[in-house]
């Protein structure tokens, strides 16, 4: 697992320990909440694939293996999106006071982040399979 998620994890579980974080308004403490419970998530589908591997295929290299562990990965990206977000929410409105610019940036970053994640990705595999069929058409 990244130890990035960890660290991550760690350190929004400290924020609830600041004064700070007493003085945020309700509202920003539930999406704070919100964030945390999304990066738990996201660790434990992180770390999900090693235990499979050790229990299931008894340490064995194997195709499904690879699928479990791919599934799992890609699916830890969708709360950790949302939690980073959540979070970097946070992070705006202390700055700047401002809910709604808070609201804003923090939904362009979940924009920007899921389309470099997902959207670039799957139109490069949409792009491949295109220039793989053409090239398969011309060349029966």
């Amino acid at each position: 697992m990244p130890p990035g998620a960890q660290a991550l994890l760690g350190f929004q579980f400290l924020v609830f320990l600041t004064e700070e974080f007493e003085k945020l308004p309700g509202p920003l403490k539930l999406v704070h909440l919100g964030s945390l419970a999304c990066v738990t998530l996201s660790t434990i589908l992180l770390m999900a694939p090693a235990s499979y591997h050790r229990i299931v295929e008894l340490g064995e290299d194997t195709a499904h293996m690879h699928t479990v562990a791919s599934v799992l990965v890609l699916a830890a990206t969708i709360p950790l999106g949302l939690g980073v977000a959540g979070d970097f929410l946070v992070a705006i409105y202390e700055v700047r006071g401002d809910g709604g610019a808070a609201l804003v940036w923090s939904a362009v970053l979940l924009a920007v982040t899921y389309l470099l994640w997902f959207g670039v990705p799957l139109a490069v595999r949409a792009a491949r399979r295109l220039h793989h069929s053409t090239i398969e058409a011309t060349n029966p």
